[in-house]
């Protein structure tokens, strides 16, 4: 009888299995064929969306490449997408597709504008029966173009194209997508001293595309004026700061240091330089033979640097500097200047010397390099601008190449 008992139970149970394994199958069968009939309405909502989408009349601006070639612009970058704009206005439903187009332009002198050239482009799409508006930006212009989407009447902005100059602020874009920067050859910094004074030099070099860092000397007529505009205008910006040469005869100028300064005093002065020029993130010398070979003015000058999370560039005035080593033992970032451009102060040999540091990138890695802010150097470094373009250099600001 138990054993009768037992076999009963056992039927059941298998009974029981069988019906929990018919019941799991029926589901997944079920919820498959749900799921085939969900991917076929979606697939035809999608088909019902895409056929529903409305292309508006887009502008031909590829035409205008030689017009602002013409112009003294060439055009280093166009980029273009599109997107699909679902239902967004208040009085209509329609699907539809906005352009973007952006272009970067290379200008050949650094006085420039792009407002002349973009009326007459403004004035002829005017003509073709387009309305057009324009807004500026801090790097160039949007134009954005009002169309009908097709079959409604509807008038909706159908296209926006921005253009922009090559700046010190883009700059770092372009170069992710230019085949020619993105090369990596190596890596440059172009530092220009002794900015402080009026001089016809100061437009060009801050109006320059590529990244300066422009070291400022303290306390002089256009100190403070000069280092918020090539701050503003995305140049890296440091003090400049005049030490004590060799030669003691040789006058500092204001905020100048000396070796047999009180220890106060100079902390002081250099305090002082440094607050005057809110915008500066490091110091480099102003000539300063005789202080860069003295350790004790040197530890004295990168303590305050250290204080402030600052950094030094050795613009290595003489051979004998122990400023590198000194920043070493201090664990303040540094940097060394590899080259100056511009000894002799003519453009052709200054030409030359932009060369001889794009070459010591290429070898190195990487290279700092110094000029002045002199017309003649503003003059060599807008010539030479298509030239820096396509050696596959990367120009940096100085903090990009510190040790």
């Amino acid at each position: 009888m138990l054993q009768l008992k037992f076999r009963g139970i056992s039927l059941w149970i298998l009974l029981l299995l069988a019906i929990l394994v018919l019941s799991i199958f029926a589901g997944t069968i079920f919820s498959l064929v749900k799921m085939s009939k969900m991917v076929s309405n979606a697939q035809r909502m999608e088909q019902v969306v895409v056929e529903t989408i409305k292309r508006p009349p887009t502008p031909d601006l590829h035409q205008f490449s030689q017009l602002l070639n013409r112009s003294g612009f060439d055009v280093l970058k166009k980029e273009h997408h599109h997107e699909i704009k679902l239902g967004e206005m208040e009085l209509s439903r329609e699907n539809w597709i906005q352009g973007h187009e952006s272009w970067v332009l290379l200008p050949d002198s650094y006085d420039k504008t792009l407002m002349s050239v973009l009326l007459r482009i403004c004035e002829y799409f005017v003509d073709s029966g387009w309305t057009i508006q324009i807004e500026g930006s801090s790097q160039g212009y949007t134009i954005g173009f009002w169309g009908l989407i097709p079959e409604t009447g509807h008038r909706v902005l159908t296209y926006f194209w921005e253009i922009e100059l090559l700046n010190p602020k883009n700059y770092p874009l372009y170069g992710q997508v230019s085949p020619v920067i993105a090369g990596h050859k190596g890596k440059m910094a172009i530092i220009i001293d002794d900015w402080g004074y009026a001089t016809s030099a100061i437009d060009p070099l801050i109006a320059f595309p590529l990244p300066l860092t422009i070291a400022v000397l303290p306390h002089l007529p256009v100190s403070r004026e000069v280092s918020e505009l090539a701050y503003n205008a995305g140049h890296a910006v440091i003090l400049h700061q005049p030490m004590e040469a060799l030669d003691g005869s040789l006058d500092l100028g204001p905020g100048g240091i000396k070796v047999d300064m009180d220890k106060r005093e100079a902390i002081k002065v250099i305090r002082d330089n440094l607050a005057s020029l809110p915008v500066v993130s490091g110091m480099n010398n102003h000539m300063g033979s005789r202080v860069t070979e003295d350790p004790a003015t040197m530890a004295l000058v990168l303590e305050v640097l250290k204080e402030q999370g600052m950094f030094f560039v050795d613009s290595h005035t003489s051979p004998k500097s122990i400023a590198p080593a000194v920043a070493k033992q201090l664990q303040i970032p540094y940097s060394i200047n590899n080259l100056f451009l511009d000894n002799e102060n003519d453009v052709e040999k200054i030409k030359e010397q932009v060369r001889k540091g794009i070459e010591l990138a290429k070898r190195q890695g990487q290279t700092v390099v110094i000029g002045h802010v002199r017309p003649d150097t503003a003059t060599a470094l807008w010539q030479m601008l298509p030239e820096l373009i396509d050696s596959g250099i990367e120009f940096v600001p100085i903090t990009h190449l510190l040790q």
